[in-house]
């Protein structure tokens, strides 16, 4: 059986994925991901109190997005509809990260 280093060879899909984090609370559990989310761009998407603030830890590649931006987002989006972030069951966090991804 032949192993691959993975070190040594590029990521999958590096310059072609961003990966979408939804989240409320701190990103602590990324000191145990580096070694796989260090390689990609990441779209953290904060829901909840906007004036709270999440640390993201050093060495990311980031865009951080709060609740205002996902208003702003979808506001401009989707003038005439309502919103979808107004409840827990709405995807709006998770599709303003589809949508600013690159």
């Amino acid at each position: 059986m032949v192993t691959e280093d993975i070190s040594k060879s590029s990521p999958p899909l590096k310059d072609e994925l961003d990966i979408v984090i939804p989240t409320i609370r701190n990103l602590n559990f990324l000191k145990m991901w580096r070694p796989f989310f260090k390689l990609y761009h990441l779209i953290i998407v904060q829901d909840g109190d906007p004036s709270k603030v999440i640390r993201v830890p050093k060495g990311f590649d980031y865009k951080l997005y709060n609740r205002n931006d996902i208003k702003k987002f979808w506001a401009q989006s989707l003038p005439a509809q309502n919103p979808p972030f107004s409840t827990a069951k709405n995807p709006g966090k998770f599709l303003l990260g589809f949508a600013t991804s690159d």
